[in-house]
Parts: structure tokens; sequence; C-alpha cells
């Protein structure tokens, strides 16, 4: 059998020769590098104090004095919640106490020296604004004893405008109710109402 002929190779072509490198020239510099910023410090945290809380207590109501029990008792809590010991709640009390007692005698010096309400008028102007306290708030009445107190824990028992207001009622159910010929608010009632709430029969207000 005749043997298979060989295919002839093809010429491989020329590498081209590599261009010389220049030892001489200048090799650009790297682009140049952003700094990175520094990071700013972290602030010490503060330490925590723990707050103690005062040891309970309670305060007393003083003697007549614009609070009653109930109030001292709720002026306690406030002051334990805002961690006063007891010789500062005690001191903090007072303090509120003569607010009271001051705001108090404001409002009946200001009543006294009015030329309406007050001097040789003042009695008659008390009477009558019992008189209206009453028909708004009868004796006997749930609110009429908390009513009372109120006055006397704001100090607006004696406040001008809140006495002239009352004693304008007053005076309109004096007309309606008064004995024929009298001339006395008060005349045709075993206790004067007045002496009931603003005590000018027996007790002078303070």
């Amino acid at each position: 059998m005749p043997a298979t002929p060989v295919a002839p190779v093809a010429p491989v072509a020329p590498v081209a020769p590599v261009a010389p490198v220049d030892a001489g020239a200048p090799v650009a510099p790297p682009p140049p590098v952003a700094p990175v910023p520094a990071a700013e410090p972290v602030p010490a945290a503060e330490p925590v104090v723990p707050v103690l809380a005062a040891e309970p207590y309670t305060l007393a109501a003083p003697d007549d004095g614009p609070f009653t029990e109930a109030d001292v008792a709720a002026m306690a809590a406030e002051a334990l919640a805002l961690g006063l010991d007891k010789a500062e709640a005690d001191d903090w009390l007072g303090q509120r106490v003569a607010q009271q007692r001051q705001q108090a005698a404001h409002y009946l010096a200001e009543l006294t020296a009015d030329p309406g309400l007050g001097g040789a008028n003042l009695p008659q102007t008390l009477a009558l604004a019992g008189r209206g306290r009453d028909a708004a708030w009868p004796p006997g009445d749930p609110e009429s004893a908390s009513v009372a107190e109120w006055l006397k824990r704001t100090g607006l028992e004696y406040n001008k405008a809140f006495v002239q207001g009352l004693a304008r009622v007053g005076r309109l159910v004096s007309e309606d109710a008064l004995p024929a010929g009298s001339k006395d608010p008060s005349a045709n009632r075993s206790v004067p109402m007045h002496e009931r709430f603003y005590q000018t029969g027996g007790d002078k207000a303070d």
C-alpha cells in the first residue's frame, strides 16, 4: 500500500523586534493619594451619679395653716419625688405656708381699704358674701365644706373680686328673704352664715 504524503509545514512569521528600554527616560510619578481625615475624638462619657432616694417621712400640717392634712400628705409625696430630705421638705412647706398667708393678708388689706366694701361696710359686705356663698353651696351640701377649705387654702376667701361677687348674690337673696322692716341680712337666721363662713362673729381672721 503506498505511503500517504505529508503536507508541508507553513513557515513561522518572524517576531517583531522589542523596542529597547531607555534607562535614562524619566518615570512618571504616581497620582497623589488624598489624605485620610483624622477621626474625631470620642468624648468621654460622663460618670452617672446615682440619685439616692430620701428616707420616707411625713410632714405635719401647721396649726391654723392654709393646708389640710391631705394637702400636706400630697406635698410630702412630691418632696420625696424631688429627692428632698425631711429638713428640706419642712423648709419647703414652711415657705409655701408663708406665701399663702402673705397672699391672704394682702387680699384682706385690699378688701378692707376699699371705700365701698371695706371700712365700716366690711361686716355687712362679709355678711352678704356669706349669704351668697350659702345660696351657691348650701350648708350640708357635700361640696360646701370643700369649697370653704379651698377658699381658705388659696386665700380667696378675702379676695375683693370674689367677695364682691358673692355679696351681690347675697344681696339679691336677702332682698327676697328679709322679714318686713329688717335691714340686717342675717337677722332671720339663728347663726349668721357669715360667722360660719368668714368667722367674723367669733374668731378674727388672720
